[in-house]
């Protein structure tokens, strides 16, 4: 899962998890201009490559080192 591409995910921009959705729904309560990125890549160093780690890119920015995951729940 790690190692491939930073994720980018809905959540929006904030400094700590305090106050997060515990549900798995999108945390709207940061800043919506820019958008939670985990996880490191290829292109990063290994300190990145851990699922904690977390950053933020403008809501438009595009790179090739960026990507998303998508995921459904089976019946």
């Amino acid at each position: 899962m790690l190692g491939n591409v930073w994720q980018r995910t809905n959540d929006c921009w904030t400094e700590t998890y305090a106050g997060a959705p515990k549900d798995g729904s999108v945390d709207t309560s940061g800043n919506c201009v820019r958008r939670m990125v985990r996880g490191g890549s290829w292109f990063t160093g290994q300190g990145f490559l851990r699922s904690a780690m977390r950053s933020a890119d403008d809501a438009g920015f595009r790179d090739i080192v960026l990507g998303f995951r998508l995921a459904r729940t089976l019946p």
